[in-house]
């Protein structure tokens, strides 16, 4: 049950297709063998203010929530490959990021809607 939240500066929407990258990094954590495709959540949020004291202009940062209990190899793993996807999108912003972030199974609550 990954969420993939990508967090960029809203002026990369102008010369960049998120809308694609967002799908590739999707299909990267499908593809990972980590997840079910059915359990991968991906959005982004494009950021109006920003400040950042990186030479280039722009960035794009992706929050990994999981499950707890994931291998810190696995983990490091799946930001790798994210990082790969960002750089492969985005290779003259000036700061991509990557950072995974558990979530804690035993207080965490969802429900969520299945067709039949």
């Amino acid at each position: 049950m990954p969420h993939l939240v990508l967090e960029h500066s809203s002026e990369l929407s102008d010369d960049h297709d998120i809308g694609a990258l967002v799908h590739a990094l999707f299909e990267t954590a499908a593809s990972s063998g980590v997840f079910g495709r059915q359990d991968i959540r991906a959005r982004s949020v494009a950021c109006d203010h920003t400040v950042s004291g990186a030479t280039k202009p722009g960035f794009a940062h992706i929050t990994l929530r999981l499950m707890d209990g994931r291998p810190p190899e696995v983990q490091r793993k799946l930001a790798e490959d994210l990082l790969a996807v960002l750089l492969k999108h985005l290779p003259e912003v000036g700061a991509l990021s990557v950072a995974p972030v558990e979530i804690q199974r035993d207080i965490y609550a969802r429900r969520v809607l299945k067709e039949e």
